[in-house]
């Protein structure tokens, strides 16, 4: 996955899927369906992973001396 590996890429890609995990959830409170709030899950478990690989390439890189 050679796209995913450029930093602006994949911090768009979260940034997606923090959207789609909200629209999910305002759904899933509105419809009260349990496959809505697993997809909500699903889609902030994807968002935190893709944000914590952004920030280790980024801002917690270690520098080599």
């Amino acid at each position: 996955m050679k796209l995913l590996d450029k930093t602006t890429t994949r911090f768009v890609f979260t940034l997606v899927t923090f959207g789609l995990a909200y629209g999910f959830y305002s759904l899933s409170v509105d419809r009260g369906s349990l496959w809505l709030y697993l997809l909500t899950l699903v889609f902030v478990y994807l968002g935190f992973s893709n944000l914590f690989k952004v920030l280790n390439k980024t801002l917690w890189k270690k520098k080599k001396n």
